[in-house]
């Protein structure tokens, strides 16, 4: 025999059922949206970084050098320093290095250049992928508790 509580009890039941699957479908389809925007920045890096651009393992710098000679303007005013000069460092043997380069091997320099803007694009792209797991982590448990609900 139903009475009127017993009634009351079973649609508020069905009432916090149907609100806890419309939160969950809210919840998810934000969930999703952000899955969409983490998957389209991955493709952009990992093209990005599949790029054939010639590296060169090193760090660009440019240099101003002062020559020494007590007559130039170099030598008493930092500001009138020569330069700029195109250098790389790199590591050798286990030390570092400043590879200074010639006008006519700036080439090299953008290779260094060129590396250095793949490494950064690879850290992004390794963070990305680190927020795309931890996202689908928080998916699938959300989606265990609204079942274990």
């Amino acid at each position: 025999m139903n009475t009127s509580f017993e009634i009351y009890l079973v649609i508020v039941f069905k009432l916090l059922y149907i609100i806890s699957i419309m939160i969950t479908t809210h919840k998810l389809s934000k969930y999703k949206q952000k899955l969409h925007r983490l998957i389209d920045q991955i493709d952009s890096l990992a093209f990005v970084c599949a790029h054939q651009d010639p590296l060169i393992q090193g760090v660009p710098s440019q240099v101003f050098r002062k020559c020494g000679k007590p007559s130039c303007g170099c030598f008493k005013d930092s500001a009138k320093r020569h330069g700029p000069y195109l250098v790389v460092q790199v590591v050798k043997e286990g030390k570092q290095k400043q590879v200074a380069l010639k006008k006519s091997q700036k080439a090299i320099w953008q290779k260094a250049k060129n590396y250095q803007t793949q490494r950064k694009n690879y850290l992004k792209l390794k963070q990305t992928t680190e927020q795309l797991n931890g996202l689908v982590k928080e998916i699938i448990q959300l989606r265990t508790e609204g079942i274990n609900s």
